[in-house]
């Protein structure tokens, strides 16, 4: 797939589809971008996937061609 894969939020839910899709092949890393609140966070993403990350969620909705919000519903708003 030739798309850009956003995800806001980018916690355990989110790593899973990460892991999954680029195990799988389906994208490629240099095509996914995730943003979170935490710098922690994201540098272990980043270190685990070799994704692109920002702590700018509108960041994510202007590269991506395609948005998973992978946030709990209580941090939805």
């Amino acid at each position: 797939m030739d798309k850009t894969i956003g995800f806001i939020g980018c916690g355990n839910m989110a790593k899973a589809i990460i892991g999954g899709m680029i195990k799988s092949k389906l994208v490629s890393s240099n095509n996914i971008i995730a943003s979170a609140l935490s710098d922690n966070t994201l540098q272990n993403v980043k270190n685990e996937f070799n994704i692109n990350t920002t702590k700018d969620s509108r960041e994510v909705i202007e590269k991506a061609d395609i948005i998973i919000v992978a946030v709990k519903p209580n941090t939805y708003d």
